[in-house]
């Protein structure tokens, strides 16, 4: 079992926080727990003060023995059964099972170029940093190429490609809107996919 969305949540009523964890989850409300820290209180005629609420989802069916999280895609695996559970905010929430994971890809899709780059797979690491400046991306690893480009607004977003031997392939789209390469936050995503590709990477060894 797996307790997700877990904490407490200063908020006006203990239905407004089942709203907030369920929107978060993809889960119905009704199904979440939720205990009442603080009751809200009146202050003033017109003012009422926000209560505390910790309130939290029981999975079942699963255990989680890591969480990864890039962006909007929370995900946590279940590696004795092969399981990942992937949930993003404003999304159904689903599972994926991987036991027969062969390949795996770290793409990044930009809007601009109108071409994908695969920047990891099983055979091609993260190394190093991959960094997006003002003409376009250079991919740390060892045998990557450079593509430069002229525009200095590029958005692009990353994408997990799995492949399986017996089903079609599968993306866990990790973000809700395309990010400007120029800015830090790109960069803080992709500091995010180079500890999912490790962790892809083991998944991969172990099977």
């Amino acid at each position: 079992m797996i307790r997700l969305y877990e904490g407490d949540w200063h908020i006006k009523s203990r239905n407004e926080a089942l709203i907030h964890a369920s929107n978060y989850t993809g889960f119905n409300k009704e199904d979440f727990k939720c205990e009442v820290i603080k009751e809200p209180k009146r202050v003033g005629l017109f003012k009422k003060e926000d209560g505390v609420f910790h309130c939290w989802y029981e999975y079942a069916g699963m255990d989680a023995d890591k969480e990864l999280k890039i962006v909007d895609a929370h995900m946590y695996f279940d590696t004795t059964q092969k399981k990942i559970l992937v949930i993003r905010y404003g999304f159904k929430s689903y599972e994926i099972d991987y036991s027969d994971l062969i390949d795996y890809e770290m793409v990044i899709s930009s809007s601009i170029s109108t071409r994908t780059r695969t920047i990891s797979n099983k055979n091609k690491a993260l190394k190093g940093a991959i960094l997006f400046g003002t003409t376009g991306a250079i991919v740390g690893a060892a045998d990557s190429e450079t593509v430069t480009e002229t525009s200095t607004s590029e958005l692009a977003e990353l994408i997990i490609r799995l492949k399986f031997e017996n089903k079609e392939p599968f993306e866990i789209l990790t973000m809700d809107y395309k990010y400007n390469t120029a800015n830090k936050e790109w960069r803080d995503i992709l500091d995010q996919s180079k500890v999912a590709d490790e962790f892809f990477r083991e998944l991969l060894e172990e099977q």
